[in-house]
């Protein structure tokens, strides 16, 4: 019976919480309790019953179905692609290709 007790009035503390944030923002715009909603006051007095999740779920917008899965599996790594560092032994693929030597700048070309 304590455990229901305390169930029922952590509930409604949550509640509360929720509510009052509507509640503090109709009332800077003239809403009192027991007043209807509109220009003429002639809307409904009584607000609706909320039949969305518990508050501390953030778990999708009003959602009570089964619980999906929230992880995504592992990228399998792509064998064909190796970064080679310089503490690594070079591979063939690493090795470029061979340009021959460039004469320094310094050097003259002889045409005849």
């Amino acid at each position: 019976m304590l455990y229901t007790a305390n169930l029922i009035a952590e509930t409604r503390v949550c509640v509360c919480v929720c509510v009052c944030v509507g509640r503090r923002l109709m009332e800077k715009r003239g809403w009192k309790d027991g007043d209807g909603l509109g220009h003429s006051r002639s809307g409904i007095s009584e607000a609706l019953e909320n039949e969305g999740q518990h508050p501390n779920c953030k778990r999708g917008f009003g959602y009570h179905g089964e619980k999906l899965s929230s992880f995504q599996p592992l990228k399998k790594p792509r064998p064909d692609f190796h970064i080679s560092t310089v503490y690594d032994e070079p591979k063939d693929i690493d090795r470029g290709d061979t340009l021959p030597p460039r004469q320094p700048s310094s050097s003259m070309k002889h045409t005849h």
